[in-house]
């Protein structure tokens, strides 16, 4: 009976020990960052440069578009979004009308080669930080 409360003591002290760290160490400001998702898209029609200078204004003004790139003289259109605030069908929908050419989408997750882990990788060190990150009273 006593090697249970010895045992139950120790977890104990442990679990506070953890939560004490959790709640006092520095936070990587990185952590907080909405997360992007990068889109591209290709056209073989003629963009016009100033419809495509004109676009990039006004699609940079929406929150949930991180930043646009237009290559008039190559078809190309690179965007980074929030995911969590626009879908990629939208943000296409948007690139389609304001520069009045019909665009494809890539799928840029076909290129990656290799068979090798994938970002991110989850390991024990990931699984460590999650239950740091639940354990955070900042995170509530």
């Amino acid at each position: 009976m006593k090697a249970i409360y010895w045992v139950l003591g120790f977890v104990g002290a442990a679990f506070i020990a953890l939560f004490i760290y959790a709640n006092v160490r520095q936070v990587n400001p990185s952590a907080s960052l909405k997360s992007v998702e990068l889109l591209r898209f290709s056209t073989k029609d003629k963009i016009d440069p100033l419809v495509a200078e004109r676009a990039i204004e006004k699609l940079r003004g929406i929150s949930s578009i991180a930043t646009i790139a237009v290559n008039p003289k190559t078809g190309w259109v690179t965007v980074m979004s929030h995911p969590e605030d626009i879908s990629a069908d939208y943000v296409e929908k948007l690139v389609n009308d304001e520069l009045g050419v019909r665009f494809t989408r890539h799928d840029l997750s076909a290129n990656t080669a290799g068979s090798g882990p994938k970002c991110p990788a989850v390991g024990p060190l990931s699984y460590a930080e999650l239950i740091l990150n639940k354990l955070n009273l900042r995170n509530s």
